[in-house]
């Protein structure tokens, strides 16, 4: 579960649920039941396990019998059977109740399964492998028909059509591609618009529309009767979208890929709906509810993630509004002070004093704190440090002299204005020497030696 301090960090709106602790390895797919109270759950320990969403336990010991990474898992229509395939190349069909199976594994595939798809009566069951689509007797696990060789690569995934009379597909030859159930005949050319592998698949609940993800990044929403895209594609957080759900009413979809971030998109605005659901690892698969409350995500960190839709998919009502930008402070002014305020003004380090006027001698001396230090100006670099001087003010008169000087990088010869009552080892380098300099010309007449006396 999370952490304390990560309960602070996150508005009630976006905690999970509980998290299912179970597996020993990553979770690679999961399926609600009808009851909408259990899921199923595939790994890469090559056990399929059922889990209690009430109460976040195993119903029963975990299946066990695949030799390798059980990558796919789907529950019957009736909720009585699970269907899993692996890439030991079987397909397996187990009874939920005694959790025995109920044919022998089922071979044909001549290399790993990558997806298992009950048919929406139940008596039939789909599989992805070798490049090929096979289906089966849910029943027996006789080959019904195929293999169909729809695609010019590997095939990821496939899904029936709510009536059950097609299988969309997707694979790496970037296309998406619908065919008859029965016989495999192609039903529309491939469509195209993804610009890499195409990993998912699902319809839309009124089998009007496909959606799928790529690992372009992109989502995107095709018509089933003419093969166009529809609208504008979706651009996900993720590069790759490995898994995707669409909700009961097919408002919303859910998508995962190898991010900690999964997302949930209103299908109608093509915008992200609430925020993103964060995890402790990449999420490798996500699966809504019958009913459409739950969304849970398979982790890599072993764990199954539970989510409330509800909350997710609409603004909390208890989130804080956001803070109002405060309006910007004016400057204070030199010299001023708001009546009634007893609070000396503080200058800022940033205004730097002005040299002062024949009308006002010291103002813009006296008026600094004794505390306050004068920045330096910006040097640009070694050549312009040793170039920078104090130019004589006009209006008095004096000689020049010159003093040997260490430079930055070598000694050279400095010529200096000398003015009456100073000699040349009197000047003081910087702002606070130039201070100096001018006061002593400004104020020969006054009784003041020193700036540090008038400050």
């Amino acid at each position: 579960m999370l952490s304390s301090a990560a309960r602070l960090r996150r508005p009630d709106h976006v905690r999970p649920l509980r998290t299912l602790v179970g597996h020993t390895d990553t979770v690679r797919c999961v399926a609600f039941f009808p009851d909408n109270r259990r899921i199923a759950s595939s790994s890469w320990d090559n056990t399929v396990r059922i889990w209690d969403l009430e109460t976040g336990l195993q119903t029963r010991e975990p299946f066990t019998g695949h030799t390798d990474v059980v990558r796919s898992v789907a529950v019957s229509p009736d909720g009585e059977r699970i269907a899993t395939a692996a890439e030991d190349r079987t397909l397996r069909v187990w009874s939920v109740s005694s959790g025995e199976l109920v044919h022998e594994p089922v071979e044909g595939h001549a290399s790993g399964l990558w997806c298992v798809t009950f048919s929406p009566n139940g008596r039939r069951i789909a599989t992805t492998g070798d490049n090929t689509i096979r289906i089966w007797d849910a029943d027996t696990g006789d080959l019904v028909a195929g293999p169909f060789r729809s695609h010019n690569g590997n095939l990821y995934a496939l899904t029936y059509s709510p009536d059950g009379l097609e299988i969309a597909s997707v694979a790496n030859d970037k296309t998406v591609r619908i065919c008859d159930s029965d016989i495999g005949q192609m039903l529309l050319d491939p469509m195209e618009g993804h610009e890499n592998d195409v990993r998912c698949v699902v319809y839309t609940p009124d089998g009007r529309q496909l959606v799928t993800a790529s690992d372009d990044g992109t989502i995107r929403v095709w018509d089933v009767v003419t093969g166009e895209q529809v609208g504008e594609s979706m651009r996900s957080h993720a590069n790759i979208i490995t898994s995707i759900a669409i909700s009961p009413d097919g408002t919303f979809l859910a998508t995962a890929g190898p991010h900690i971030v999964m997302q949930v998109w209103n299908l109608d605005t093509r915008q992200v709906a609430g925020p993103p659901l964060r995890h402790a690892n990449d999420v490798s698969c996500v699966a809504f509810s019958f009913d459409g409350r739950y969304l849970v995500g398979g982790c890599c960190d072993f764990r199954i993630w539970v989510w409330d839709a509800d909350v997710v998919r609409r603004p909390s009502p208890n989130a804080p509004p956001p803070l109002p930008r405060a309006a910007p402070s004016p400057l204070p002014t030199t010299g001023s002070r708001p009546e009634g305020n007893p609070v000396p003004l503080v200058v800022s380090p940033a205004l730097v004093p002005l040299p002062p006027s024949p009308n006002s001698l010291l103002g813009s001396i006296l008026e600094l704190p004794r505390s306050h230090h004068l920045p330096s100006p910006r040097i640009g670099g070694a050549k312009q440090a040793r170039e920078v001087q104090t130019e004589p003010c006009p209006a008095v008169k004096g000689r020049t002299d010159s003093a040997t000087v260490k430079g930055m990088w070598k000694r050279r010869k400095r010529h200096k204005r000398i003015y009456p009552g100073e000699g040349p080892d009197t000047s003081i380098p910087g702002v606070r020497g130039r201070l100096r300099s001018r006061f002593q010309r400004l104020v020969k007449a006054r009784p003041y030696t020193s700036l540090e006396e008038v400050i």
